[in-house]
């Protein structure tokens, strides 16, 4: 099939008692291995262990750089403070670091600052994504007030100082680091995603565009298989089940094949294709720096 990336999720994982087993037989089959964590239960010893595993890449949520923001965000308190530690912890390690933050209406005059942070953490790159599923709740959502001052000031600001820093740390500028940060939210003049209500595309637009089901499958803890990213909030069409089927049998079957066809009406929601990454890495090892993973 030709799968080289496998990202471990939740839930949190670090709960999963043989996690370290896990990383360590999908590196000897060839993975590059990325976990996603909010970072509670990542502390020393456990990182010691993923990385002795072989772990390529940590995935660190974050809601904001100041703290009681965060934890009022994530709905957690003292989240904050086990995040943070995490980040210095992995930024010194030799796994890969991407600082992901979901940027929204609470926490988005702060993208300077969200730079400023994966630098001084030691990020290898910072994740940029846009609330998901939120087009009926908008908790998240920027109103078009913020995305005016979002586009008119807060974004052109982070592209400076983004400059800057990478100025002063010396490291030559990644060109599609900056077309990701400069389009992020949409070009002021042009966009035409309705941010506001949580509508990302014409479905016509994103059917055609969006190559999800061609390169990626979420397999569950009981084994159900389903499409594409969009699929783990409508919770179907549930393709196949590897405890009965080989993977290879499901990508290939008709179930899959059906879903490429035709998708789904939540397409229209999904930001999938729109999330962007940013270097920040310091290092010349270009697999390190990439932005893309």
């Amino acid at each position: 099939m030709g799968v080289f990336y496998l990202t471990i999720s939740g839930g949190e994982p670090t709960h999963y008692e043989k996690l370290t087993e896990l990383i360590y037989e999908a590196k000897k089959m060839g993975f590059f291995v990325s976990l996603n964590t909010n970072g509670r239960f990542l502390d020393r010893p456990l990182l010691h262990k993923i990385e002795k595993s072989g772990l390529d890449q940590i995935k660190l949520s974050l809601y904001s750089t100041n703290g009681k923001e965060h934890d009022r965000i994530r709905g957690r308190r003292g989240s904050f403070k086990y995040a943070n530690a995490a980040a210095i912890l992995i930024g010194k390690s030799k796994v890969r670091l991407v600082v992901h933050i979901v940027v929204n209406k609470h926490n988005y005059k702060r993208l300077s600052d969200f730079i400023a942070y994966s630098f001084d953490v030691n990020a290898s790159s910072l994740s940029l994504n846009y609330p998901e599923n939120d087009y009926s709740e908008k908790y998240l959502l920027l109103s078009k007030k913020d995305l005016k001052i979002f586009r008119d000031e807060i974004l052109p600001q982070a592209i400076k100082d983004y400059h800057n820093r990478k100025k002063q740390d010396n490291i030559v500028l990644d060109r599609k680091s900056l077309l990701n940060l400069s389009g992020f939210y949409g070009n002021k003049k042009s966009a035409k995603s309705k941010f506001y209500d949580g509508v990302y595309w014409e479905k016509k637009v994103i059917h055609k565009k969006c190559n999800r089901p061609n390169v990626f499958l979420l397999i569950y803890p009981n084994g159900d298989v389903l499409p594409c990213n969009g699929s783990e909030y409508t919770h179907k069409p549930i393709v196949g089940n590897v405890r009965k089927e080989s993977i290879l049998g499901i990508w290939k079957g008709e179930e899959m094949q059906e879903y490429r066809k035709n998708r789904m009406d939540f397409c229209k929601y999904c930001p999938m294709m729109l999330h962007a990454g940013v270097s920040i890495a310091t290092t010349n090892n270009l697999k390190y720096s990439s932005p893309i993973k």
